[in-house]
């Protein structure tokens, strides 16, 4: 069998054995529908279709009208699904092509027919295709009670997150009582502009769930005047108290009128479950920039009071905050009681990393192995990583060599393994066994979109896998990346690392785009890609609390600049285009002040005027030197994650 194959089409022996949707340059001169389909050779099912008319099979027929669809001919998709037999249609097949039907009808302007189909198909339609035929029923009502009616229900029937958002916003613009679907809204868009609308509409005295969204709503929007007496108007005892309370602390640190926010702060370090360490965290910077006194006050008796977790929290806030003299009471209390809290961990990384500044190598590597045998995730890598290196300094080659090796095998996509091995791992072409999924009868007869559908659903590793298959297969690259996300730690478990997989994981959407910005700008289309999956995850739609908005995550004053500077009226940052053009000029920007990609990379998260604080002209300190060096936290991880994107991209294409 396979040796026949070889010779004609060897490239659909992956899809034959289940493996994936094929794809091939090459193609013999005869093709049949299916061959076609699967290749998306839209030229050569228009000849079939031609050629072979009224003697195709239903399910050459549902094959052409699915490649007809994906071509937006839906009129054409429309003639062959109402031609195909019924007695030759698979019973799980019907409702699918009946949604295609009515979708047909009601893209070439027969409406009522739509409708009517939908009503018919509805109470039929298997789960993952409900919501859907109730969105057509909602889009079709012309009547306002029964827009509002099916739009309820597509809320039941909606599955994920992007569904309950979408009929959430709908069913604000419809008459009614909607402060409940406002609420429900606010949980997902806490800035929902619209639902914040719907809620100031109620009765006062607002309840409590509607004060804390309200109160929330106005502090992300930077309104703290008028976020702190609606937090105040939440009972501690209700569900929403302990955010309340937390939050107006912010808010009344955000005026400056600290000791009240210390109060809160204090308070909930002791009594507030999950704000505890936040709030002790929100201390110790208040005490870094006032009322210092207070706050160590504060600090200490939560080092008294508090629970175990609280308190090594705290300790190391006193311990970062005390004069020199006493530093060594609260770090030796912090290291002797809570060895493997965070605190402790980060006061001994800081004094094997100044000793290894200071050639001071047998100490670091000391400290370091210490570190290492109760360290996990990031911890793990950056230890794993100077360990080795402070072995290859004291030319302990083999003992090097084996860490490396660890790291390698436990962390191979890591930033650190790519320092250590800039190679990178090895990759195969092959699919695991537990991965792969034969294509169902969906598939079989061209529903690729449906099929994925149900995949999802399914949710198993091998599911999950088909259906980023299925996705690059329809040209969604996010929805290829969306699907294989949760299989990460999976596909690390093989070796060598199954290629495909990570690339699913490392897709490149939006490619004519990043193309037009990287010829534009000179910027590298990789580097576009992995600030873009650190930044977005590659979701068009995101909007950061602090407002950062798209794929490339521009505050809307760098978008503007960046707008003005390339001669861009009225820009859309929403736009995709726009904002990956508007971010790679950015990049562009900041890669010409600073010579270094690592530096620029830094300033795209933390600005152009902390990072010239971090750096001296001249300087030549090795990439992971300066990277530990990174004084803020949430920007040193942001080098390791955008320059680790960069190196795996780099490999992978």
């Amino acid at each position: 069998m396979i040796k026949k194959l070889h010779v004609l089409v060897i490239v659909f022996l992956f899809v034959f054995i289940g493996e994936g949707v094929a794809h091939s340059s090459a193609l013999p001169n005869a093709l049949s529908m299916e061959e076609a389909f699967l290749n998306r050779d839209w030229e050569t099912v228009d000849m079939l279709l031609l050629k072979e008319g009224s003697s195709l099979s239903s399910k050459e027929q549902s094959l052409a009208a699915n490649a007809l669809w994906l071509q937006g001919r839906w009129g054409e998709a429309l003639s062959l699904m109402e031609s195909m037999d019924d007695e030759q249609l698979p019973s799980l097949i019907s409702p699918y092509r009946d949604m295609m039907t009515l979708l047909a009808y009601e893209r070439t302007g027969e409406k009522q027919k739509a409708y009517e189909a939908a009503e018919i198909l509805l109470p039929k339609a298997p789960e993952e295709l409900s919501y859907y035929v109730a969105y057509a029923l909602a889009r079709l009502s012309s009547d306002p009670a029964l827009h509002r009616h099916w739009l309820e229900i597509m809320l039941q029937k909606a599955s994920n997150r992007s569904q309950t958002t979408q009929t959430l916003g709908e069913l604000l613009e419809t008459s009614g009582d909607n402060m409940a679907y406002a609420l429900q809204l606010l949980q997902f868009e806490p800035m929902n502009k619209r639902a914040l609308a719907v809620l100031q509409k109620s009765k006062k005295p607002f309840s409590a769930p509607i004060s804390n969204a309200l109160g929330y709503g106005a502090y992300l929007n930077g309104n703290y005047s008028q976020a702190i007496p609606l937090f105040l108007a939440v009972p501690l005892n209700s569900k929403e108290g302990l955010k309340s309370r937390y939050y107006r602390a912010v808010s009344l640190y955000r005026l400056e009128q600290y000791e009240e926010a210390l109060d809160l702060w204090e308070w909930l370090a002791l009594h507030g479950k999950g704000y505890a360490e936040s709030s002790v965290r929100r201390i110790g910077i208040l005490a870094g920039r006032n009322e210092k006194e207070k706050s160590l006050s504060a600090l200490e008796h939560i080092v008294r009071e508090g629970n175990e977790t609280v308190r090594a929290r705290a300790l190391y806030s006193l311990y970062t905050l005390v004069e020199e003299e006493k530093k060594e009471l609260f770090k030796r209390e912090l290291i002797e009681k809570y060895s493997t809290s965070e605190g402790a961990q980060s006061i001994l990384w800081d004094d094997a990393w100044r000793a290894w500044k200071k050639g001071q190598i047998s100490e670091a590597l000391g400290i370091w192995e210490k570190l290492l045998s109760q360290s996990s995730g990031i911890w793990r890598e950056r230890l794993l990583y100077w360990t080795a290196r402070g072995y290859e300094k004291l030319e302990r080659k083999e003992k090097a060599e084996e860490v490396f090796h660890t790291l390698l095998s436990e962390y191979p996509l890591s930033i650190y393994s790519f320092l250590a091995s800039p190679g990178g791992p090895s990759f195969t072409s092959d699919t695991p066994e537990e991965l792969q999924k034969r294509p169902d009868i969906l598939e079989d007869w061209g529903f690729i979109f449906y099929a994925r559908l149900r995949l999802l659903r399914e949710g198993s590793p091998a599911a999950l896998y088909r259906a980023a298959v299925l996705s690059k297969w329809l040209e969604d690259e996010p929805g290829a990346y969306s699907a294989a996300s949760s299989l990460m730690s999976l596909f690390l478990k093989f070796q060598p690392l199954p290629k495909e997989g990570i690339r699913f994981l490392y897709p490149r959407p939006f490619g004519g785009f990043v193309q037009q910005a990287t010829t534009r700008f000179g910027v590298e289309a990789n580097l576009i890609w992995s600030v873009m999956r650190q930044e977005s995850a590659f979701d068009a739609e995101v909007n950061s609390w602090v407002g950062a908005i798209g794929l490339m995550q521009l505050m809307p004053a760098t978008g503007k600049e960046e707008a003005r500077l390339v001669g861009m009226e009225n820009a859309d940052l929403w736009n995709p285009n726009t904002n990956i053009l508007l971010g790679a000029s950015h990049l562009a920007r900041l890669q010409k002040r600073f010579r270094r990609l690592e530096w620029a990379v830094a300033a795209y998260n933390a600005g152009s005027g902390a990072v010239g604080r971090w750096i001296k002209e001249g300087e030549e300190r090795p990439f992971d030197e300066w990277m530990e060096d990174i004084p803020y936290n949430e920007t040193r991880n942001y080098v390791r994650k955008v320059m680790g994107n960069l190196f795996i991209y780099r490999m992978l294409y």
